[in-house]
């Protein structure tokens, strides 16, 4: 990217293929309304997420004025802001942190000379060691320094950054505060090839701010097999080579806590005027997460409920099958044709955005069966690979 008249910094932008957002777009929970590209160069990025997710208001940050007949007709809201020198709360004189959103950046890659005041806002936020004698600091790592001070508690953010600040011994600082703190859960590495013009070879992360630790994280190989692999968090922390580590679990029989479904027809729970979940339901919140009141119990029949965390999906029906949604908070009765699917609190998004996914659907409808009705059995849903 040619460099802003505005700015010294160097800001060296590569345009994010369509492959890698429709990655990034699969692993995403469905619970913001505005979208905020941090450095969004010529558009690649927010254009194609923006067209994804249509009901969120979307925003670019971007320097470089060069860039702004690209920007204008695709998004939103368009601010010139240089994130290396100042923030966005700063920028635009917010007193509190902007909610509801979902944060991501393929920022420019490379360092820029230390400040005492940049260092200094590393360090309070723990993304930098405390004993720092560097000279020179990672543009991205400032990026995500900006996205986590500016957003609030329980934002996802989404980086795209180099490999090395996921396997080298240097950044296992940074992988610690983020996965202790910032709910570091989920991580794809993209082929060397992935950006054109460059030779470095990058990964997509995927994060919460201050939602606290996760013991597991799910890292997707797209650069050569395509499998997913979960490892324990202090494999990540460690830095050590992804490509050879063994895996914990990979498939939902490993890591589940149970599976169910409800006791009672649609129609039977209507007819004593039980509130419950059917799979009609399942279909219409398809792929968002819930919350809802807890429902009475009913006095005279025992039900099976879902519960919060759970991951309700729509076992039976050729319109429904595989469909789910995620009951973030609360209690409800289910019908016999929806499954509850309980896995660890630190999993649960993981499994459900992987049975959400274009592939996961896709894998559950092949899995169904019955020679009338197809079904989706709980030994076939075990078998699903994470």
């Amino acid at each position: 990217m040619p460099n802003a008249q505005s700015s010294n910094y160097d800001y060296a932008f590569y345009e994010t293929p369509k492959w890698v957002v429709d990655l990034i777009s699969d692993n995403l929970d469905y619970d913001f309304n505005r979208i905020y590209d941090l450095g969004a160069g010529k558009g690649s990025l927010i254009k194609h997420i923006s067209s994804q997710f249509t009901f969120a208001k979307s925003t670019a940050i971007e320097l470089d004025t060069t860039h702004y007949g690209d920007l204008s007709p695709i998004c939103d809201r368009l601010l010139s802001i240089d994130l290396i020198k100042s923030g966005i709360k700063e920028s635009l004189g917010l007193k509190r942190s902007i909610s509801k959103s979902f944060v991501i950046s393929n920022p420019p890659y490379g360092t820029i000379r230390t400040t005492k005041g940049i260092k200094s806002k590393l360090i309070s936020q723990n993304l930098l060691r405390p004993d720092s004698t560097a000279l020179n600091l990672r543009k991205e790592l400032i990026f995500l320094s900006r996205a986590l001070d500016d957003f609030s508690t329980g934002t996802q953010i989404t980086f795209i950054i180099p490999l090395t600040f996921l396997t080298g011994s240097n950044y296992s600082y940074l992988r610690k505060t983020l996965v202790d703190r910032h709910f570091l859960h989920k991580a794809i590495i993209l082929p060397p090839s992935a950006f054109t013009n460059t030779e470095v070879q990058s990964v997509v992360i995927f994060m919460r701010k201050n939602r606290g630790s996760t013991n597991n994280i799910s890292i997707i190989d797209a650069s050569s097999s395509g499998t997913t692999k979960i490892y324990n968090s202090d494999h990540i922390i460690a830095g050590v080579s992804i490509h050879s580590q063994s895996t914990i679990n990979n498939t939902i029989r490993e890591v589940k806590d149970s599976i169910g479904r409800g006791k009672s027809t649609a129609k039977s729970l209507r007819d004593r005027d039980v509130p419950h979940f059917h799979s009609s339901d399942i279909v219409l919140n398809h792929k968002k997460i819930i919350k809802i009141k807890n429902t009475p119990a009913c006095k005279t029949i025992n039900e099976n409920y879902a519960t919060s965390g759970d991951i309700l999906i729509a076992r039976v029906g050729s319109r429904c099958i595989g469909k789910a949604i995620y009951l973030q908070k609360g209690k409800i009765a289910i019908s016999d044709c929806v499954i509850t699917l309980k896995v660890p609190k630190d999993l649960q998004l993981q499994v459900f955005n992987r049975i959400i996914s274009n592939k996961g659907q896709d894998w559950l409808k092949s899995i169904a069966s019955g020679s009338c009705a197809k079904i989706i059995t709980y030994s076939g849903l075990e078998s699903m690979p994470l």
